[in-house]
């Protein structure tokens, strides 16, 4: 079963708290998102964010609905979670105006992707337990 749901800045802001969220809102607002693509089979987002380095983050929500990060900077899981990076892409994802999405074959060989304008984090797909 697919259900579908959505979140904002203030949810951003509470995964991520006050420092980091205004930190990521800056990367946001200034473009620092890159390659943002969404894999409907394993509801997941990547990109790259650049900020003195590029670096390579995810967002992913389990079967439960849980939020899981991931981030090659230094910050990521030294001191935090969430870092700046994955806060910027949280935003890009709530409120950017496209996005790439993966269509794997059902032998996840092939692959293609499209630009979705119409975008809304409102159509984010989450997987539960029927």
């Amino acid at each position: 079963m697919i259900m579908h749901v959505g979140f904002d800045r203030e949810d951003v802001r509470s995964w991520c708290g006050e420092r980091i969220y205004y930190r990521g809102l800056d990367y946001y607002q200034n473009g620092r998102v890159y390659k943002l693509l969404y894999d409907p089979r394993q509801n997941r987002f990547d990109a790259v964010v650049v900020g003195a380095e590029a670096y390579k983050s995810h967002v992913a929500f389990d079967e439960d609905g849980c939020l899981n990060t991931g981030c090659n900077c230094p910050a990521h899981n030294g001191d935090h979670d969430i870092c700046k990076h994955v806060a910027a892409m949280l935003l890009e994802i709530c409120e950017g105006d496209s996005i790439e999405i993966i269509h794997r074959s059902d032998d996840g060989e092939d692959f293609t992707t499209y630009s979705d304008p119409h975008w809304h984090s409102g159509d984010l797909p989450r997987r539960i337990l029927a």
